[in-house]
């Protein structure tokens, strides 16, 4: 619910224009939203010039608490700072501009480690640190090497443990956390079965909200659990019928929300036509069909 996001985002903003953390939120909403709907900020240029300005302006807030004596107050203005620009790194990566990323990745690990230092049991701080050092360890050998003489080693397995703790014990970004970490094993590591509980805590968390359902009816196939996806599917499938808006808005997210420039490429088309095939063969109507033609033959 992209608008309605927006719109709490801003209310923030409103609300407390001097506290760096609206325009935080309200830039992670429009990436998210732009990581999820590939060549969003081409359609609409303005949404990309609300994203930079929020990140211009939450940086330019957050000196004021980092400099506070309130070890809690400073913890909260490191943490604002390294994931603004954490958020900013992955709009580079996003954009292709790797050698960015990994500079702007270095502003947000400094900061990010100082708010751990100063709270070791700021578990949204994690999801910072997790997300970059899984990503510098998936680095191109160029910038291996510049992120080795610059000190940064990334490590694939101590990301994702800190992306799943930020998962289980953050305040801010749990919920985060865990579609990240759920597309992480979903697109990069093709590992089904970790993504599924992460997708089903989703779905508690959000019962009305058909992407999730749509994900978990993915997953489900791909695990060769059919009864459950097929069931998933006809679930999905009816409630769009009462109530098209809901799902239409939502269907770009749907197709092309994990796989970006890849959207619809061969294998997910094959894999889609595979489903839609067996559920038409399941259906009443199919069955009945079938059953006539062998009683006539």
């Amino acid at each position: 619910e992209y608008d309605r996001s927006h719109a709490a985002f801003h209310k923030i903003i409103e609300t407390e224009p001097d506290s760096p953390f609206g325009y935080l939120f309200e830039a992670g909403g429009i990436w998210w939203q732009s990581s999820m709907e590939y060549g969003l900020f081409k359609d609409t240029p303005t949404l990309q010039g609300v994203f930079e300005k929020d990140i211009d302006t939450a940086l330019k807030k957050v000196d004021a608490l980092e400099a506070s004596k309130d070890p809690q107050t400073s913890a909260d203005g490191h943490f604002v700072e390294g994931m603004t620009a954490g958020t900013k790194g992955q709009w580079e990566i996003m954009r292709g501009q790797w050698v960015k990323a990994y500079f702007t990745g270095k502003r947000a690990m400094k900061h990010l480690n100082k708010c751990l230092k100063i709270d070791k049991d700021y578990y949204d701080a994690d999801l910072g640190v997790g997300a970059f050092n899984y990503q510098a360890s998936h680095f191109g050998k160029f910038l291996k090497v510049v992120a080795v003489v610059g000190g940064i080693h990334g490590d694939e397995k101590k990301g994702l443990e800190l992306m799943e703790l930020a998962a289980e014990k953050g305040h801010y970004g749990a919920r985060q956390a865990a579609q990240f970490l759920a597309t992480i094993y979903i697109s990069d590591r093709h590992d089904y079965a970790k993504a599924l509980p992460l997708i089903q805590r989703l779905r508690q968390d959000f019962p009305e909200s058909p992407y999730f359902e749509f994900i978990e009816a993915m997953l489900q196939y791909r695990l060769g659990h059919w009864d459950e996806s097929l069931k998933l599917g006809r679930e999905i499938f009816d409630r769009s019928s009462g109530d098209p808006k809901s799902l239409n808005q939502k269907l770009l997210g749907l197709t092309c929300g994990l796989t970006g420039d890849q959207c619809l490429a061969k294998g997910d088309v094959e894999h889609g036509l595979e489903w839609f095939s067996k559920a038409v063969d399941a259906a009443p109507a199919a069955k009945a069909t079938h059953s006539k033609k062998a009683a006539a033959e």
